[in-house]
């Protein structure tokens, strides 16, 4: 879910997972993913009403599904 204020918005029960991109590699995800991830999280911050931010957004949780399927079950919140 996209948030105004986070490049990585990906959410647990206890809040933000990853403080940034770095941190997302850094947990041993593909960087090409984390760009797509990031950039995601930046568009969102000036076009979040735009249909294709949430067809993007679609498209990114089912590649994060797998990268995080031993940890996370992965959903997406408009």
């Amino acid at each position: 879910m996209g948030d105004h204020t986070v490049l990585i918005p990906l959410w647990g029960p206890r809040g933000l997972m990853f403080s940034g991109p770095e941190a997302l590699v850094g947990a041993g995800i593909d960087p090409d993913l984390v760009r797509d991830v990031a950039q995601w999280g930046e568009d969102w911050q000036t076009v979040s009403e735009a249909p294709d931010t949430h067809l993007r957004a679609v498209e990114l949780i089912q590649r994060l599904r797998p990268a995080f399927y031993r940890w996370y079950t992965i959903v997406y919140q408009p």
